[in-house]
């Protein structure tokens, strides 16, 4: 068992995605860097913005799938976003499947619209999937939320993700103070309402 941990840019509901049940990860840090994390592992996102680092999400994780699987399970048809709905289905991170040349298509999206993101995106085609979690975005920055002095060092500084291992001395009170928070979501994505140009310009970077 281990805790992979990470630094948030950008919280939009995209990734993580907290909604309909379960808390997923389809196209971030994790994935990007195409993170070794199996069941019963732990993921925990910060952000950094403040003095101290402050809760995003974490889960534990059920499964790990790739793109295909999880464009055609049932359980995820309402993560596959909807452009005409709420701002919730806009967030859909369903937004991959494999055309009949075994290429990755990407669906209607708001986000990783540019080349290099899809890139990024379908180089290591996973999803890791949780029932389990606690997600904050916007009350993050509540006191409570903030990573104690001592567990400072499961962080990674800057980019990149960080794994805290059992046999490291953090671990257990590491994962004692993630699991002692009520699970579900307490608030809505930080920057939900920053409305991004995905297709160019000097925003590319966050799409």
């Amino acid at each position: 068992m281990k805790i992979c941990s990470y630094i948030l840019t950008t919280d939009r509901g995209f990734a993580p995605n907290p909604f309909y049940r379960y808390c997923t990860l389809a196209a971030c840090t994790t994935n990007h860097m195409n993170a070794r994390i199996g069941k019963e592992d732990y993921i925990a996102g910060f952000f950094t913005d403040r003095k101290s680092p402050d809760l995003v999400f974490w889960m534990k994780v059920d499964e790990v799938m790739g793109y295909q699987e999880y464009f055609n399970d049932p359980r995820f048809q309402r993560k596959k976003p909807d452009l005409k709905g709420s701002w919730i289905s806009r967030c859909g991170d369903n937004i991959y499947f494999q055309n009949e040349s075994g290429n990755f298509v990407q669906t209607a999206t708001l986000y990783h619209r540019n080349r290099v993101s899809i890139a990024k995106d379908t180089r290591y085609a996973i999803v890791y999937i949780g029932k389990i979690f606690s997600y904050f975005g916007e009350k993050a920055y509540d006191d409570r939320n903030s990573l104690p002095i001592k567990l400072r060092p499961v962080l990674k500084k800057g980019v990149g993700i960080k794994y805290t291992r059992e046999s490291d001395p953090n671990f257990k009170d590491y994962l004692t103070w993630l699991n002692s928070k009520t699970l579900g979501r307490h608030g809505d994505p930080r920057d939900k309402r920053i409305h991004i140009k995905c297709n160019g310009g000097s925003n590319k970077k966050y799409c």
